[in-house]
């Protein structure tokens, strides 16, 4: 789904997009730099110049964010960043050229689509080359074309997930604080200079499912086989143990389902416990379930499950990109982007697993000659909101 709209000035978005191998790469380029901001929840990230985001390092603007299928192998799309950048003057000055600063993560999707097929050094430059700043393509694109969520049963039975956008315009009274020392600059015309804009990008490879911020009701998730369209809630099959410990592709489970539901039980663990007998309520869950599912999806589950611990990998991320046009610091984006994490908590169940490699990057784009201020708790607490609603929209064009 492709929207016509205005990005914060200074800033620009592209995507590349392998649909035959599913996967992908999306860069935000800040041709004039942006001061950075990162904060990290999930225990399976796989990042890059993470250190010139933080606050301390001598970098005080970054140039390009990458985000990325491919998993670790797709960290190769930002040579294609820099390359391009660095061919057209853009980056930190050393003389001899510009250096361009490019901050990165990744997602896991090799178990989509063609595993042998990630983006690399070329699909870094092309969608630098294509990004603009007049439009934004949502869905099964850039570093959301391989991207699923709902995987307690595995990718089978995981629902797409995808690309997202959402965008909160806040006037001068909304963003100016009323017990702080911060002062908003005089202008002829405040109305539109003191205006300020909160955009969150998002993509979307989560362990969980994606809810509704409002009611709560799941937008997309695990279900109860390949083909159902009902989902299975996957934290009220984790609060009644049924807890998975990894997946390959064509799904995998630590489970055991028999046929019919009847006979041996599911070897599988008790939040809480290092190893013990599955409770009465996961075993008449996983029968539910069981019942539900068809003849192929159980022998989908049944196949490879000896050792299945030996084998586990985290492979889920959900990846957030907050950018203003408000003037901050690097210490102050730091908390925007720790405060946008809330907006993960939010639409994510569960969100910040062991499983999950959760990012958010905070970008201050903002114009010299017309600084726009504001608080920054404000500030952050629309992040989260804007966080929230970009993930959602991520699962809404699947």
């Amino acid at each position: 789904m492709r929207s016509t709209v205005q990005l914060i000035p200074g800033l620009a978005l592209g995507h590349y997009t392998d649909s035959q191998a599913r996967t992908g790469c999306t860069v935000l380029v800040c041709e004039h730099g942006a001061v950075p901001g990162v904060d990290i929840r999930g225990s399976a990230s796989g990042t890059r110049e993470i250190a010139s985001c933080q606050p301390g390092h001598l970098v005080e603007r970054i140039h390009a964010i990458v985000l990325a299928g491919g998993s670790a192998f797709g960290l190769a799309a930002a040579d294609g960043v820099m390359d391009y950048l660095e061919q057209r003057g853009i980056g930190f000055d050393v003389g001899v050229t510009h250096v361009p600063i490019v901050a990165s993560a990744i997602v896991y999707d090799l178990g989509v689509g063609n595993p042998w097929v990630r983006p690399d050094k070329q699909a870094g430059f092309s969608a630098t080359a294509s990004a603009r700043s007049d439009r934004v393509e949502q869905g099964a694109v850039g570093a959301g074309t391989g991207a699923t969520v709902g995987k307690l049963f595995g990718v089978e039975c995981a629902s797409p997930g995808g690309f997202g956008f959402s965008m909160v315009r806040l006037s001068a009274s909304d963003t100016k604080p009323r017990l702080s020392s911060a002062r908003i600059p005089k202008s002829r015309n405040p109305s539109s200079l003191n205006r300020i804009t909160v955009q969150a990008f998002a993509v979307v490879n989560a362990f969980g499912d994606v809810v509704d911020p409002r009611s709560g009701r799941i937008l997309a998730g695990a279900r109860v086989s390949p083909g159902s369209k009902r989902f299975a809630d996957t934290v009220a099959q984790m609060k009644r143990g049924i807890l998975c410990r990894g997946f390959r592709a064509g799904a995998e489970e630590s489970s055991k389902v028999p046929a019919g539901g009847r006979g041996r039980g599911v070897s599988g663990r008790r939040v809480g416990h290092t190893r013990s007998p599955m409770s009465d309520s996961a075993r008449a869950s996983l029968r539910m379930l069981a019942e539900q599912m068809s003849e192929s999806t159980r022998k989908m589950f049944e196949r490879e499950s000896a050792d299945t611990a030996s084998r586990w990998k985290p492979q889920n991320t959900t990846l957030v990109v907050i950018a203003t046009d408000a003037v901050f610091n690097k210490i102050q984006m730091q908390k925007i982007a720790q405060m946008a994490q809330n907006g993960l908590a939010r639409v994510l169940r569960p969100a910040h697993t062991q499983l999950d490699g959760d990012t958010v990057f905070a970008l201050s784009v903002f114009d010299e000659r017309h600084s726009r201020r504001a608080d920054v708790n404000v500030v952050g607490e629309v992040a989260a909101e804007a966080a929230a609603e970009a993930i959602v929209a991520a699962v809404r064009p699947a």
